[in-house]
């Protein structure tokens, strides 16, 4: 973040849990922070033999690389009308 230059904030999240979303999108607010990007991008995998493929190993590799990233998108244009200069979606 220092290379970037001052004024930068990264925040951590997880994109699997919805809570999360939300609580990323109240520390903007609560920072009275301008939003110029969300970056949602998901590329989450577990390395396991076909034969060994969980139902659960499915679940959790679906909601990180689609349903979080959809979810990300989603929660971010119902929020943008909110945040001064939203700018840049990815």
């Amino acid at each position: 973040m220092r290379e970037i230059g001052e004024n930068v904030t990264g925040i951590q999240g997880d994109v699997s849990d919805l809570d999360n979303l939300d609580r990323l999108f109240a520390i903007i607010r609560e920072q009275q922070a301008r939003l110029d990007i969300v970056f949602a991008n998901a590329g989450w995998g577990e390395f396991v033999s076909f034969d060994s493929y969980s139902e659960d190993h499915f679940d959790k590799t679906f909601d990180i690389n689609v349903k979080g990233v959809a979810l990300t998108v989603q929660k971010f244009k119902k929020r943008c009308r909110y945040f001064r200069n939203a700018a840049r979606l990815f």
